[in-house]
């Protein structure tokens, strides 16, 4: 403390280094690099996606988005005994100005601790700076980043030798009642943003579920060892809405996707807004985020009926697994939008034991609206596992 860096440096970000893997050898825990964004590592991962401070106006198409900027950073160098390190930042950017303190505890899964504090500028102030800058219409609060290229799920298919290439596979989303919701990940033709009402959310992140190299195939991009990030607020966040934005890509070197919080009361400029929340950066080998869950999607044509579309959705976890073979869960499931539900299946899978839901929609050649689909499986009404949640956007 005390030390600074000279001005005339030309640094961009920094790394920290600590024995994550071997007692003697110094990994890198995480870089700091570029506007608010940051990367993290428990034992044993490889780089995937990011996290970021702020996100403003993330996935509106009326106006460009605002990249807030870590721009002063203070860092306490830790004893050798310590279990953790501490990090403070300012935070400034032409809406606001603010102030972080992170929390690090390496480990298995590597957990932060975020605290910040921002206050927004008065519309006189902004105008100011940019005089063309509209009112904040999304505040992206715990914001995530990451790159999903294709995969099981997906309707366009590459010229890659490999199976699957993406960094996060699915969105997870925990309400307030304790309900589950899981939306695959897509690589649409065009922007899409979907929102989710979330008061109080318990939790949120985008996670990859697919940890077998057979997969992917690669062996240069570790896909099946990135983190999974998963985001628990701390105290009351209130009412708001998870945002999820998909965009289009063409390659890996492209994040494409991106999950934030955005509070349904926008704070008031020239007051504290304060919040607060824990990272997980994992793999799930030390702790489970859902246990009964939804562990693939696919997406394709019906043979019978080219027209339709087929999705074959399995779900697994003890709960389901104490489901008796010949006594089939019931699958409730919504269609909304320009297709209409034709067929719904449920079947036992003795190959993976886990239970196997087949949707067959006809598609309204007249209408390109997106079609959101629901389901859930239960038994005696009570739900098994997550909420599977689908958008599907018919070929342009």
């Amino acid at each position: 403390m005390g030390r600074q860096i000279p001005p005339d440096t030309g640094y961009a970000g920094f790394k920290i280094l600590h024995p994550l893997n071997e007692p003697e050898k110094w990994d890198e825990l995480g870089a700091f690099l570029g506007a608010s964004y940051f990367r993290l590592l428990g034992r044993g991962q490889r780089y995937g996606q990011s996290a970021r401070g702020l996100a403003i106006d993330c996935g509106e198409p009326d106006r460009p988005e605002e990249f807030p900027i870590f721009t002063d950073w203070w860092l306490g160098k830790p004893h050798r005994t310590d279990k953790e390190i501490l990090l403070y930042a300012i935070l400034d950017s032409i809406s606001c100005v603010g102030a972080y303190e992170f929390n690090i505890r390496p480990g298995e899964t590597t957990v932060v601790d975020i605290e910040a504090v921002i206050i927004f500028r008065t519309p006189d102030k902004i105008a100011a700076v940019d005089p063309t800058k509209k009112p904040i219409k999304t505040v992206g609060i715990a914001p995530l980043t990451s790159m999903f290229l294709f995969g099981k799920n997906s309707d366009r298919k590459f010229d890659d030798y490999r199976p699957e290439v993406h960094d996060s596979d699915g969105l997870l989303i925990k309400k307030a009642d304790g309900e589950l919701i899981w939306r695959p990940l897509c690589n649409p033709f065009s922007l899409r943003h979907q929102i989710f009402p979330a008061k109080n959310v318990r939790g949120f992140g985008l996670l990859q579920r697919e940890r077998d190299f057979a997969c992917y195939q690669d062996l240069f991009n570790y896909y099946h060892a990135v983190p999974s990030v998963w985001v628990e607020p701390r105290g009351y966040w209130g009412e708001g809405e998870i945002h999820l934005v998909e965009l289009n890509a063409s390659f890996e070197g492209f994040d494409n996707i991106v999950v934030f919080w955005n509070p349904a009361e926008k704070p008031i400029p020239g007051k504290q807004y304060r919040f607060a929340y824990t990272l997980y950066w994992t793999r799930e080998t030390d702790m489970k985020l859902s246990e009964n869950k939804v562990i693939s999607t696919r997406v394709g044509a019906d043979p019978r009926f080219p027209s339709w579309r087929k999705f074959v959705i399995d779900f697994a976890g003890p709960r389901l697994s104490a489901v008796p073979k010949d006594s089939p869960p019931e699958a409730e499931v919504t269609c909304s939008g320009s297709a209409t539900l034709q067929e719904v299946q449920v079947f036992h899978n003795p190959m993976m034991d886990c239970w196997r839901v087949i949707l067959k929609i006809e598609p309204d050649p007249t209408n390109k609206a997106q079609v959101e689909l629901q389901c859930r499986l239960k038994k005696d009404n009570q739900p098994l596992a997550e909420t599977w949640n689908y958008l599907w956007s018919p070929l342009p």
